[in-house]
């Protein structure tokens, strides 16, 4: 199987995070997203969005992260990152869309502001930009503080693909500069996950 990425990608993340911890191999191909790599039509071909990540696995092609780390669960049957029965499987799928619709939206100007605006030479962060995105953030972190206190994982016992769809984001934790510290259940739950092979073998070298 082929997967065509970008290594600063969240979503990126939550595929190798799940191909790493279930031990499967991918043939991984970086994008250069800065030369437009992902505008071109030969990308365009595996994925019309022109974004990352895009599993190859002989003739088909599948892109958004999230149906292909399940599809990626289907490699290895009685995986517990995604369970089969009804309630636990709509428990995971819950987080990962709450990740996709809520959390990663509220925490990107953080990380376009204090990353990748110094990463492409634009300019200091914009103060306006980070204080208006702020209550959104909070908003959502409180969630997930409520849903982690008490618990060690998102859904279940152990870890699921909850736990890498809404984690990915904080590979910027530092980088971006997110203010989260005071949130002890999302922190400790965070340094559970850091603590996984699996993020440790995932983790890029930022520029």
């Amino acid at each position: 199987m082929q997967l065509y990425n970008s290594p600063l990608s969240p979503n990126g993340r939550i595929v190798l995070l799940t191909a790493r911890h279930l031990g499967l191999e991918l043939d991984v191909h970086q994008v250069n997203a800065a030369a437009g790599e992902h505008k071109t039509p030969e990308y365009l071909k595996l994925n019309p969005n022109g974004l990352f990540p895009v599993l190859v696995d002989g003739d088909f092609k599948l892109w958004e992260a999230n149906a292909i780390a399940q599809f990626l669960c289907s490699k290895v049957p009685g995986t517990r990152l995604w369970p089969q029965q009804g309630r636990a499987q709509a428990d995971v799928t819950r987080w990962q869309f709450w990740a996709v619709a809520h959390w990663l939206p509220a925490l990107a100007p953080f990380f376009r502001e204090h990353y990748f605006k110094q990463l492409r030479r634009q300019g200091a962060p914009d103060e306006a930009v980070l204080a208006a995105a702020l209550p959104q953030l909070q908003r959502f972190a409180a969630v997930l503080e409520g849903a982690l206190t008490g618990r060690n994982w998102l859904a279940g016992d152990s870890v699921t693909l909850a736990d890498f769809a809404v984690s990915a984001g904080l590979m910027f934790l530092e980088a971006g500069k997110l203010p989260l510290h005071d949130y002890k259940a999302i922190m400790a739950w965070f340094e559970t996950i850091r603590a996984l092979p699996a993020w440790a073998e995932t983790t890029p070298s930022l520029p």
